[in-house]
């Protein structure tokens, strides 16, 4: 009979094994690909339910990143 070998694993503590950071343009992209998301969903919210209070919320959680990344832009 062949021994079979036991499969043996690293001690991993984490699979992140370094800090991640962005720097401004990259949190600006971040903040408009998420600002797109929210966007797609309040329009597709309104044509499929006719919700406007929820589009309303979307529009305004827009208005208010798009005025964050130009805040930032222009310090």
């Amino acid at each position: 009979m062949a021994a079979r070998r036991k499969a043996t694993r690293k001690n991993n503590k984490g699979l992140i094994t370094r800090d991640l950071y962005l720097n401004t343009h990259d949190e600006e992209k971040v903040l408009l690909f998420t600002a797109g998301i929210v966007f797609g969903v309040g329009v597709s919210t309104y044509l499929m339910q006719g919700e406007t209070v929820f589009t309303g919320l979307t529009l305004i959680i827009i208005g208010l990143v798009l005025a964050f990344i130009e805040a930032r832009q222009q310090k």
